[in-house]
This record gives C-alpha cells, sequence and structure tokens, in this order.
C-alpha cells in the first residue's frame, strides 16, 4: 500500500543525505510526483545543506536556444530541464555555465569557481563539465527521474568513443553574459538524420545493478549511485560494440 506523500514525509526521508556531504553531487530533478510542485524550492534547500559548504551542487539548465536561434543570454535564457533546474539556477547563490551554450549547468559550491572557468569547445568534450565531473568522485543524484532520462553522462561517453551514428555539427551566434553580448562558436556531436536508438536495456540493466542506493518516498524514487560506476558499467558495452545504442536496424 502506496503512503499518503506529505511535506513532511518528504523532509524526514531527505534529512539524512550523509552521503552527500563535502561531496560533488550532480542533481537532476522532477516534481511530477511532488504533492505541490513549488515544495522543490525547499528540497533544493535541503539538498544544498547536505552537500554542505564543502561540497558542490550541480544541476542541468540544458537549452537549444543557441542551436535554434542563434541566441543564448546567461541570465534569462530558461531551460528545458524542468521546474527544479529552473528554480535552482534562479537562486543568488547559484551560477550558470555559458560555454557551451547548449548543455550548461547552474552550480553552488566549492567547486564553482573551477567550473565557471571551463572552456570546452564541444558539448561533452575535453573540458566540459561533463568531462571535468567524470575525473572526479562524483555523486549522481536522481530525484524522480530515472537512468534513462537523467544520464547526461551517455552522451559523454558516445563522444569519447566517437560513435558512429552522430557527426560533429558546427554552431555560431551570440551570448549575452553580464549584459555584453559576445560571438561564439561551438559544436555538437548530433545523431545523424533518420537513426535510431535504443538506450533503454543498458540502462534497465544499470537501475538493475549493485551500485545504486534507492530511496523510496511515495511515488519518488531518488537514486543515488557514483558516476565512476556508471562510467564503468557502461564502458563494457561500448568496449564491446561502440555503436551498441543503435535499434537492431538503426535507421527510422
Amino acid at each position: 500500500m502506496t503512503i499518503q506523500l506529505t511535506e513532511q514525509i518528504i523532509f524526514e526521508k531527505l534529512s539524512n543525505l550523509t552521503q552527500l556531504s563535502g561531496n560533488i553531487v550532480y542533481l537532476t530533478g522532477s516534481t511530477a510526483f511532488l504533492p505541490q510542485p513549488e515544495l522543490c524550492n525547499e528540497i533544493i534547500q535541503l539538498f544544498i545543506k547536505s552537500v554542505g559548504s564543502s561540497g558542490t551542487l550541480i544541476m542541468p539548465t540544458f537549452s537549444f536556444d543557441f542551436c535554434d536561434y542563434g541566441v543564448f543570454d546567461q541570465d534569462n535564457t530558461g531551460t528545458y530541464c524542468g521546474y527544479m533546474s529552473s528554480n535552482f539556477m534562479k537562486l543568488p547563490v547559484a551560477q550558470r555555465t555559458w560555454c557551451t551554450p547548449i548543455h550548461t549547468v547552474a552550480v553552488i559550491g566549492k567547486y564553482t569557481s573551477t567550473i565557471m572557468n571551463l572552456r570546452p569547445y564541444t558539448c561533452f568534450g575535453s573540458d566540459s563539465v561533463f568531462d571535468w565531473m567524470s575525473y572526479q568522485n562524483t555523486i549522481i543524484c536522481l530525484f524522480g527521474v530515472s537512468i534513462f532520462d537523467g544520464m547526461a553522462h551517455i552522451h559523454w561517453l558516445e563522444e569519447q568513443y566517437k560513435v558512429s551514428y552522430r557527426i560533429f555539427k558546427k554552431f555560431s551566434g551570440k551570448v549575452i553574459k553580464n549584459g555584453e553580448e559576445i560571438n561564439f562558436n561551438c559544436e555538437r556531436f548530433i545523431r545523424k538524420k533518420g537513426i535510431k536508438l535504443d538506450p533503454s536495456l543498458s540502462a534497465d540493466a544499470f537501475s538493475m545493478s549493485e551500485y545504486i542506493d534507492i530511496i523510496t518516498i511515495g511515488y519518488i524514487r531518488i537514486r543515488i549511485f557514483r558516476l565512476v560506476d556508471y562510467i564503468n558499467f557502461m564502458r563494457r558495452y561500448f568496449d564491446a560494440n561502440k555503436d551498441f545504442l543503435l535499434e537492431t536496424n538503426g535507421i527510422s
């Protein structure tokens, strides 16, 4: 029988996330099963408290405005990553990356300056925040989000292995930061036209692995695991066949 989800139950469950303390934490969140979406603001504060002043909390704030319209405004461009990410990046203490202006993140904590000074040319390539996180002792926390939907690092692995079904495409436009416009160029490793992928099998396999701690709050599942465990798990698939994510025929 499912317990009635209340604010008190949520806060009690989230008040003892000691495994996050002092760590680099990449949090992806959904408000779909919250009794009130506005609770995400208090939940964010609980995560900030759990990570602590010696840790770093990172959330995705992706946007395709730069690809579609040639403009990215660091302060005003929204994100398609949901209500929680949107609220997180608006916090006065949060800073949002702009390089590259496609797969941006918002960050609070110890390594904010390090992350803000990363200057990648591709979204998931060398010197990107995803590349940087891969070599740190990063903890992934998926709040109400599945492995399938929440793990952007699958694209870091695709770029690492130079999969055959993607190609680099250059994007050029304007980035507005601190009220000033700069011309900016970057590349994104995009899927070739007509290609169909099926990442669900490997995502499901990792979901059932020993590496994940799961906290259940009503219908919400919080999945916590080390990024290095995810990367090593997925490398076995990429090492066997770098194009394993392709559907059986791979073409729509």
